[in-house]
């Protein structure tokens, strides 16, 4: 994430998002959302591509990653923009949707039906996109506090999760969710435990929805623990603010809330990974860092920021940094991490070193076969033009390593390592703001010393990576 200077309504952007921040503004204002709450959700369903497509065949697109028919529907509503764009622009009294066609209706009556490729072409319209979710979002709250009487009392931050979940899963989906499938049939479908599997084995890999479905074998419950999971990770407003709030609400105590009788266990056995990632949006061959051969070191990787002068601070070079005006060298990346985040075996190897001390604090370094990892990352592993045969992963300012972890201990690809932590010269680095943070290296060698001798950029070999 990156501030690059426009801060109006104190909205944080990277970059690549400043071109909707108009948009954003204007749209959370429209329908009542806090502006960092909706780019939260902008980022999570499409990774800010205007044109985006969902890569499993669904028809979403844009960045709200609209079907058809809903699409559709929604330019019949009156409060929409692109409601207001053909009425006025072809004089219709009103706009109709009808077995799943666009009608306009003239003045004297005239019923024609509009062509349903111009319309769904507008998905891509940043513009039209950002009205559309804010509108979609905005009904599917409105409609379940009609149902749900903890909905108003509701804060900013859990009501944007509770626009993720209605956005993500359906008003019908999220009402089920939040029920546990109690009383649904009264008010909406009834999601049945291999219909939300199905929405699992959809949204993550073979080996993350398995985990998931160790916890008792159902569907209902696997779904609910990724999802919880998963909103963990990546609907965090506070990413979105120039003054964070430092408070963060989760998906199960907002579900308690608005449901007191909600008992699902969502917590994955011992041993198993906390957070996955693995959701199939925009790119997520490549979005995702999850493969048979590879996984990201953290399931959300973002350039550290914070505390420094600029991303670049916080990049791989020989003089990215200076101090006291003298240029220095960063031997590996940071990527920004709140203390307690786990941390994961990029692939199959076994643990070279692990050690406590220095500016680097807690520290653990894992080495791997090159032939072992996938093509595009071992065509990297290479010296003075030779192929490696082996490389090294080091990960360092941890609070913890996992307990059956130790000297020479064989890791999988995905194998939770331990937790980022705040030690060595990162004390202190309690949260994002104050430059929290996992400093990663890739290593031709196990300790190669000082400078950057050794050392290969890490950069190229995170998937998915929000590098400038």
């Amino acid at each position: 994430m990156s501030n690059i200077g426009n801060v109006s309504e104190g909205l944080r952007l990277p970059p690549e998002a400043e071109q909707y921040r108009d948009y954003i503004i204007e749209t959370a204002k429209k329908y009542e959302f806090q502006p960092e709450g909706l780019a939260a959700l902008i980022y999570a369903e499409s990774r800010w591509k205007a044109n985006a497509t969902n890569p499993t065949g669904s028809g979403a697109v844009g960045l709200g990653q609209f079907k058809p028919d809903t699409w559709l529907s929604l330019c019949a509503e009156s409060e929409s923009k692109i409601y207001q764009l053909i009425t006025g622009k072809y004089s219709y009294q009103k706009l109709v949707y009808k077995n799943r066609k666009l009608f306009g209706e003239l003045v004297d009556g005239t019923i024609t039906e509009i062509d349903k490729d111009t319309v769904l072409s507008l998905r891509v319209n940043a513009e039209y996109s950002i009205d559309m979710i804010g509108l979609y979002d905005r009904q599917g709250v409105n409609n379940l506090c009609d149902v749900l009487i903890g909905v108003s009392s509701l804060e900013p931050d859990e009501l944007v999760k509770l626009s993720y979940l209605i956005h993500h899963n359906g008003e019908s989906g999220a009402y089920d969710i939040i029920m546990n499938g109690a009383g649904t049939e009264k008010k909406y479908r009834v999601y049945t435990n291999e219909n939300l599997k199905s929405r699992l084995e959809s949204n993550v890999n073979d080996a993350d929805a398995k985990k998931y479905l160790s916890i008792d074998g159902k569907g209902r419950t696997a779904y609910v623990a990724w999802l919880v999971s998963y909103y963990r990770a990546i609907i965090v407003p506070d990413d979105y603010r120039v003054i964070p709030k430092e408070k963060d609400y989760d998906l199960k105590d907002i579900i308690k809330k608005l449901n007191p009788n909600f008992d699902l266990n969502t917590e994955l056995p011992a041993h198993t990974s906390e957070y996955s990632l693995t959701v199939q949006t925009v790119g997520a061959d490549t979005m995702s860092g999850h493969s048979g051969k590879w996984h990201n070191p953290l399931e959300i990787c973002k350039i550290r920021t914070y505390g420094l002068s600029g991303p670049r601070a916080a990049s791989f070079g020989r003089d990215v940094r200076h101090v006291h005006g003298v240029p220095k060298p960063h031997q590996g990346v940071d990527i920004e991490a709140l203390p307690g985040t786990p941390i994961y075996a990029v692939a199959d190897g076994r643990v070279a070193m692990i050690r406590d001390n220095g500016d680097y604090g807690k520290q653990l370094c894992i080495i791997i076969q090159v032939d072992d990892l996938p093509a595009n990352k071992a065509s990297l592993c290479r010296h003075e033009g030779d192929q490696l045969r082996d490389i090294y992963f080091f990960y360092a300012h941890l609070s913890e390593i996992t307990s059956d972890i130790s000297h020479n201990s064989s890791v999988k690809c995905g194998d939770v390592l331990g937790k980022t932590g705040c030690t060595g010269n990162a004390a202190g680095m309690t949260t994002i703001e104050l430059g929290a943070h996992l400093h990663f290296e890739v290593r031709k060698i196990e300790r190669p010393g000082r400078g950057i001798v050794g050392r290969i950029d890490p950069v190229p070999f995170i998937d998915g990576f929000n590098y400038p």
